[in-house]
């Protein structure tokens, strides 16, 4: 062997099960992605049919953002992929990173999926994440004085018991301002099952999507069943 011969270590060859390992390994984190995506899309959808009141807002593919070519001719890529990877390498909540861009958008306009890669949307979502838990425990604390407001005249003058004021306060979505998430875990604790049940549904979609800020702003005022049932949810959505 010459002087200017070097002799590279490469190490020994990869086995088969080592291939296989490697490209298992491969194929779980671009389905990660994939898997993402689909959810980082349905979240987005679901928030912007909410913003536009249009239910009908992406129940079609999008061109520009599902990938395609669109009415004029012009090639888009899926974005939902790459935001899916952005949002893995932030190591953020998917579900409050879509609504944080939202929260501060004009209700009726719907923010372009092409902007949450940048800084400010960064920004946003530590705003969100900072302010939101505050404006829940003011919602929780107006809409109790709301509920209050209907429940003393109905014991005071009707001589009606508590609980049946509190019934009556809590199916009054006129005249009592509360979300669906406030008459369902008051109900739930004051066992008034059936306005519970109402409220279930609606409540359970909300608390999903914001389970952090509701859990540091209402804590044991959530019941555990919403809880249990939510963190289920969750970990299907987020099981990458």
């Amino acid at each position: 062997m010459s002087e200017r011969e070097r002799i590279i270590d490469l190490g020994p060859p990869l086995v088969p099960a080592e291939i296989d390992a490697r490209e298992a390994a491969a194929r779980r984190a671009e389905e990660t992605v994939a898997d993402l995506g689909r959810l980082v899309r349905w979240v987005y959808m679901s928030l912007a049919r909410a913003y536009k009141g249009s239910m009908e807002y992406g129940q079609q593919p999008i061109p520009q953002w599902d990938g395609g070519a669109d009415q004029w001719g012009k090639n888009h890529n899926n974005i939902w992929p790459r935001l899916a990877r952005h949002i893995l390498e932030l190591g953020v909540d998917p579900t409050m990173y879509m609504r944080a861009q939202f929260t501060y958008m004009t209700r009726g306009r719907v923010p372009l999926p092409s902007t949450f890669f940048n800084d400010m949307a960064v920004a946003k979502y530590r705003r969100y994440c900072e302010e939101w838990p505050q404006s829940l425990r003011r919602q929780y604390d107006l809409a109790l004085l709301s509920a209050r407001g209907q429940i003393e005249p109905c014991v005071t003058s009707l001589g009606w018991d508590y609980r049946r004021a509190l019934r009556y306060a809590l199916s009054n979505k006129v005249m009592v301002q509360a979300s669906a998430m406030f008459r369902y875990c008051l109900a739930t604790n004051e066992g008034i099952a059936d306005v519970a049940a109402e409220n279930h549904d609606q409540a359970l979609g909300d608390y999903v999507f914001q389970k952090n800020a509701y859990d540091e702003a209402w804590g044991e005022r959530i019941p555990a069943e919403l809880r249990r049932e939510a963190e289920e949810i969750r970990a299907t959505m987020l099981s990458y």
